[in-house]
């Protein structure tokens, strides 16, 4: 990864481009700004090659090779965020006791454990020592848009500590 140069922040200002620091922004070695236009950087953001992004505001993201961002308000991630990773939900009983922390790599076995298994306190503990340091792991204060990822028509997506919030745009 690298800096722009002068000669592409000058390209991109001239398609409506603004950044909050240019020295901010970070991209592949084979990048093009080609098929960027009216967009907001702040924080920082990190671009690979081929990624066209129209609309937009951007903040604190890695946007991967082949991903297409139009007409999405704002993407930004504020501090650190687990991504959803950790969060504790009932299951089973809607009166608690039996929470189980999710996270991206759950499955039905785990899960069931969890639930199901409360008469083995020491098992219970040590798998949710095992969920809490994946979840540590994952906690970043940038967020990634996978390879050939597509966006387009959102009002906002916005991620703080443990919070996720889409909007689409009404249709009329």
């Amino acid at each position: 990864m690298r800096n722009l140069t002068n000669s592409e922040i000058s390209q991109l200002q001239q398609q409506h481009c603004t950044a909050e620091n240019w020295q901010n922004i970070f991209v592949d070695e084979y990048f093009s700004c080609e098929e960027i236009n009216n967009t907001i950087f702040s924080g920082k953001v990190i671009l690979d090659e081929h990624v066209k992004i129209s609309r937009c505001e951007i903040a604190n993201y890695h946007i991967k090779n082949g991903s297409v961002i139009k007409n999405v308000n704002s993407l930004t991630v504020e501090g650190e965020s687990t991504f959803g990773n950790g969060i504790e939900v009932s299951v089973l009983n809607e009166a608690g006791g039996r929470e189980v922390k999710i996270f991206d790599r759950l499955s039905a076995h785990i899960a069931y454990i969890l639930t199901l298994y409360r008469h083995r306190p020491m098992l219970i503990e040590k798998l949710n020592i095992l969920i809490d340091k994946y979840v540590s792991e994952q906690t970043a204060g940038i967020g990634i848009i996978g390879e050939k990822s597509k966006q387009s028509s959102a009002g906002a997506c916005k991620i703080g500590r443990f919070l996720l919030i889409l909007c689409h745009k009404k249709r009329r």
